[in-house]
């Protein structure tokens, strides 16, 4: 009997945690998404209000620089807009204006002079 409820303890923690992180890569996919509220935003991502935010899903970020060291999901860059009263917030990296543009078509790649140092281009509003 015992065996029994542990196995079914073992396979209820599995399936949460496998649910935890489906959700944290739901948020890291939605980073840029275009948005029209917070509701439509997975997990604690937010409907960006600001100049360099609008309308997009966003993490808020305090420190610039590429991923997890920054405060960001794999593959995105913590951003601080220059002379922006807004804080930074995490943007996807990329190669080209569409890999922006399939998440949000106001966004175009471009590198930054806080990309500079890792030689990254960012998705930006324009």
């Amino acid at each position: 009997m015992r065996s029994v409820f542990a196995t079914g303890c073992l396979l209820a923690s599995l399936t949460f945690s496998v649910g935890c992180a489906k959700n944290a890569d739901d948020s890291a996919t939605a980073i840029n998404k275009l948005c029209s509220s917070d509701k439509s935003c997975p997990g604690t991502l937010t409907c960006g209000k600001g100049q360099s935010d609008r309308a997009q899903c966003v993490e808020p970020c305090a420190r610039y620089g590429p991923g997890p060291d920054s405060g960001c999901p794999e593959d995105t860059f913590c951003y601080v807009p220059p002379d922006a009263k807004e804080e930074g917030h995490c943007t996807l990296i990329c190669a080209t204006d569409k890999d922006c543009q399939d998440r949000h078509p106001s966004l175009k790649c471009k590198e930054r002079t806080q990309t500079e140092e890792w030689a990254l281009k960012i998705c930006v509003l324009e």
